[in-house]
């Protein structure tokens, strides 16, 4: 019988070590990457994001805001465009909705994901929705649920306009594309940033 001497005992061997997983070590890099872009906010700014929010209580006032203080960023949409996969998308790209209120700038789905975060804070379920086209690109919108039926806000192509009524997802997707059902390509729920 071979005896193991005690310093040697509780060292695992490597074939038993088990090695982290992708998804871990994605989550970690994004937690760094989420305390980094948060902390360059003063507690003051965070409390007046926060009372701000809680004013933008309802899609309309959502939409309001959005149209008089929002600038789309068309530079930050074209590095967007080419970022090689979903996962550098929104560690990259997508803006916290803290950043987005005082940045006063971003795309499509920097302006839903600031509407969904207001709209969960005011109660609404909330879907961030993106959908795919054949031909040209994607686009994400915010879909809140009212009386049953999924509505749009926070469409940078329509910031006046809540959309709707749709029974389903796939009903606002086939919006996002303009309801032409040959051009949808794909849809499906955008992860939210911050909420």
């Amino acid at each position: 019988m071979e005896v193991i001497p005690d310093r040697f005992r509780f060292i695992h061997s490597l074939k038993k070590m088990r090695r982290p997983k992708v998804g871990l070590i994605l989550l970690i890099a994004a937690l760094i990457l989420a305390c980094t872009a948060i902390s360059k906010f003063t507690p003051d700014q965070k409390a007046e994001f926060e009372q701000e929010i809680t004013k933008l209580n309802t899609p309309e006032k959502i939409n309001q805001w959005l149209y008089l203080n929002f600038n789309y960023d068309y530079a930050l949409y074209l590095r967007a465009l080419y970022a090689p996969t979903e996962q550098s998308l929104w560690n990259d790209y997508m803006k916290w909705p803290i950043e987005t209120y005082f940045d006063r700038r971003g795309v499509c789905h920097d302006a839903a994901n600031l509407a969904g975060y207001a709209l969960v804070k005011a109660g609404y379920e909330v879907k961030i929705v993106t959908a795919r086209e054949k031909r040209f690109g994607s686009h994400t919108v915010c879909a809140f649920k009212r009386e049953g039926k999924w509505w749009v806000c926070a469409d940078t192509r329509y910031f006046l306009m809540i959309n709707g009524p749709f029974n389903n997802i796939k009903e606002v997707a086939l919006h996002i594309v303009k309801n032409e059902k040959d051009n949808l390509k794909e849809y499906f729920l955008t992860r939210r940033k911050g909420f």
